[in-house]
Parts: C-alpha cells; structure tokens; sequence
C-alpha cells in the first residue's frame, strides 16, 4: 500500500496485514501511576447494582477473582483500571478520519525529526507498531475536552472559511473557549461534528491526544475475609448527549451482559451502527464463556489505611460511593474483633451522606449488621434530597457535636478519615477549620496552618475523587 503523505513529524505506513491484538503491548507501554505492581488481568466474578432508579446514579459493586494475580492489599488501597474507549465511538472516528478501511491493519510510525517543530516530540503512549483501531480503542484519550493547541492544529486542516474563523477566535478568545469548550466538555468527536469541513490527518490526532489514563477506585472490601476476590464500588457518570463516563460505561456495560447498540456519538456526520465488543458480548456465567471477562488492573501506593493499633479511635466520613474503603475497614476491624476477643478496640464513628435513604444509602445493611456486632460504634446519615431536620449534608449533622468532634481531632488520638468529592472534602474541611478556629479562638489563617499539621501527622485523612 503506498505511503500516506507527510503531514507532520509523525509519518505512518500501513501493510497489508491484520494486526493481531496482543495484551503484552498494552502492558508494556502503559506506564502505571503510583503502581507497586505489574499489572494483572483479573477475571469478572459478578457483579451487584447497589443502588438504580430516578434522581440517582446507578452504583455498581464488582467482585474480581484475586487468586491467580494474588494483590495483597488492604481495606483503603486503590486500584487502578486501565480502562478501554466505547467501540461505537471509536468506530464513527476512524470512519470520519477516512481510515475505517486500514483500521486493523498493522500500521509503522516513523518521526522525522528534520520537520518536527520546536518541543514537538514522538508520543510515548503510541506503539510504533500496532493497529489504529487498537491505539484508538485502548492508548488515547477520544474523550478528553479538546485544548487550545489541537484546535489551533486543526485550523489547518478545515476548508470552510467560516469554521476556520471559528476555530481562530476559540484559540484567542478565552470567554469564548470557555463557554464553547470547556463547559460543554467537547471531545475530538463532537468537535468534528460541529466543524463537518474539517479533515484532519489521522497522525495530527495521534500527535495531539493524550493519552488514555488509568482510572483509580477504592477496594471495598478486606483480604482477611477472602483472600481471592478484590471488589470494587464505582458510580455510573452520566454525560450529555447520553453518554456515559468511559471506564464506567464500560464497566456497567460488562455487568449488566447488555451489547452496545446505541450510537454515543450524535448530530450530524457519520452514524455507525453499534457492534458488540468481545466483552459486552461476552456473559458472566463462566461456564458459557468463550472467555473470561478479564479487567486490566494494577495495585497503587496509598496511605489512606487504618491505624496498626486497633485501640485507636477513628471517625469516618463519606458521601455516595466515598463509602467503599470504609466497608473494608470495617470487614477488617469485624475480623479481628473475632479473632482476638479479649482485645481492647477505640471506637469507630460514621457520618454517611447519600440522596435519599430509601433509594441510595449503599451498603446499609451491612452498615447495620456491623453496629449489631460492635465493629461499627455510632452512625449518623444524612439525606440531601429529603431532609426534615435541616441536615442535608454530612457537615451538618456534625454541628451538632462540633465541639467534641474538634476536641477528639486536635486532643486526643483519633484518626480521621474522609472520603468522597472534591467539593465534598472541600466543605467537611472548611468545617474544621471554622471549627478550630473557634475552639482554639484564633483567626482563619492559623486554623488552616492547624490543619495543614493534621494532614502532615495523618491525624486528618482525605481520598478525594477528581
């Protein structure tokens, strides 16, 4: 097959061979943020819809089987998921890059150096030799909101004048981008669909897109109770134009055995119908499976864990799906109270924040069953939704012991943990700190500087999601 012609630094030929997917290239160009190991397919041993309905999010627990990859980890630790684009998406992107045909079919990259523009370099996250479909699916980022950079690149490549114009103001106007851009979270795809006269080179997106990130999520449950399954908690993100985050739509998609027959991307352009991935396709009765569904993943450093002497107190503090790692603490802390009945164990208090009790308060019959038998000492939840106390949120419910709370985090040795959004880790620490400076009568400056301390001494803990 002839050359495509030269349109950067970055030059791709194509043979006529199928490339054949190998799971060694991605475990051998992924880098592993915060990884302390190789990464390991882990096999699909169920999974669970916790909570589902109107005004909700969908929550799903996942149990994977642990006992061939064997991670040793602890109530708190994280995993992290590398996670693989919706094949209709990717489908509709190569059928607009005009490469639909070559899309399986084993590609070389080569950079040229003598053209390459000032700080440009080859992408580390591409494989010099794969297959487009493949890099597309699994190395870059297809739903990343576009930069100023790539839009710019793009200008190029756009015949209709008026368009072009277009994309030369979002460049320049920042209020425009802004609200354009940024605010609409326009990806590569829905970019094309606005701008139809645009017809980038497939090695300008392969220049430009970064790369496709693993995703973290919270281990849920404790080795001591089994030592084969790892189970994790995720919450379904739903986007615009009904789509869904890209590790959670896809994770859902493997749970619920539902093939992917909805176009994600729409408006005008290309509609690809949807083709069912190997994985959607695939059940999670095992016994009928051409194959195990097997979900790349790798354990990350963390220090978000409890303390190693159980008579120290600890007050937790989630919303949603910020419950995960306190699940396993629990697992844990019920286990050793079995194990070692003589002991002496602090107490262990939660503030639990969801919408509505009757419809995603996740985990509350374990929560109750762990108050039966100790291992849980006190629990106060809050529902935002249908509030009738004036308590909508967890730092409300905490006013009312503010003061013995703030005296336990600065005099005595309970540990606190805090999991959940930015915005909600945000307000729970703003409350200690209104509540330190208070206390210790001292102005706002000083009461962060306190709380900076906290945080250096893990006397104050935070897994925050981005």
């Amino acid at each position: 097959m002839p050359a495509a012609p030269i349109f950067s630094a970055l030059h791709i030929t194509y043979a006529p061979e199928v490339h054949i997917h190998s799971r060694k290239i991605i475990s051998d160009i992924h880098t592993l943020p915060l990884a302390i190991s190789d990464l390991k397919w882990l096999p699909v041993k169920s999974g669970n819809i916790l909570a589902n309905g109107q005004n909700v999010n969908t929550v799903i627990e996942l149990s994977l089987d642990n006992s061939q990859s064997c991670f040793e980890f602890h109530p708190g630790d994280t995993i992290g998921i590398i996670p693989e684009n919706d094949e209709t998406e990717v489908e509709w992107l190569l059928q607009r890059l005009n490469v639909s045909a070559l899309g399986s079919n084993v590609y070389t990259l080569r950079w040229i150096e003598a053209i390459a523009k000032k700080k440009e370099t080859f992408p580390s996250h591409i494989p010099t030799v794969g297959s487009l479909r493949e890099v597309f699916t699994y190395f870059v980022d297809i739903r990343r909101v576009l930069n100023k950079a790539i839009i710019n690149a793009l200008c190029d490549f756009t015949r209709n004048n008026c368009e072009r114009m277009m994309m030369e103001r979002l460049c320049k106007e920042k209020d425009l981008y802004s609200q354009e851009i940024l605010q609409n979270n326009v990806s590569i795809s829905r970019f094309l669909q606005r701008f139809p006269s645009c017809h980038p080179h497939v090695t300008l997106l392969l220049q430009h897109l970064p790369r496709l990130m693993p995703r973290p999520y919270s281990v849920c449950n404790s080795q001591k109770v089994d030592k084969n399954t790892l189970k994790i908690c995720f919450s379904v993100i739903e986007l615009p134009d009904t789509m869904k985050g890209v590790t959670t739509g896809w994770l859902e998609r493997v749970v619920k055995r539902e093939p992917n027959n909805v176009p994600i991307v729409k408006g005008k352009g290309i509609q690809v119908e949807g083709i069912c991935s190997d994985l959607d396709r695939v059940c999670l009765n095992q016994d009928v499976c051409e194959r195990p569904i097997g979900i790349p993943a790798y354990l990350r450093r963390s220090t978000f864990r409890l303390p190693i002497d159980p008579k120290v107190p600890v007050v937790l503090i989630a919303t949603g799906t910020g419950i995960a790692p306190f699940i396993g603490y629990l697992q844990e802390r019920q286990m050793l109270m079995k194990m070692y009945p003589n002991r002496e164990f602090g107490f262990t208090q939660l503030y639990y924040g969801c919408r509505y009790f009757n419809k995603d308060f996740l985990y509350k019959v374990q929560l109750d069953a762990f108050l039966k038998t100790g291992a849980l000492t006190k629990m106060t939840a809050t529902q935002s939704r249908e509030n009738k106390n004036g308590c909508k949120y967890v730092q409300d419910s905490m006013e009312f012991e503010q003061m013995n709370l703030v005296y336990l985090l600065l005099h005595s040795p309970t540990i606190f943990y805090v999991c959940g959004s930015n915005i909600m880790t945000k307000n729970v620490e703003t409350f200690y700190c209104n509540s330190i400076e208070i206390f210790k009568k001292t102005t706002e400056a000083s009461a962060k500087n306190i709380m900076k301390d906290l945080k250096r001494q893990n006397k104050y803990n935070q897994d925050i999601w981005l």
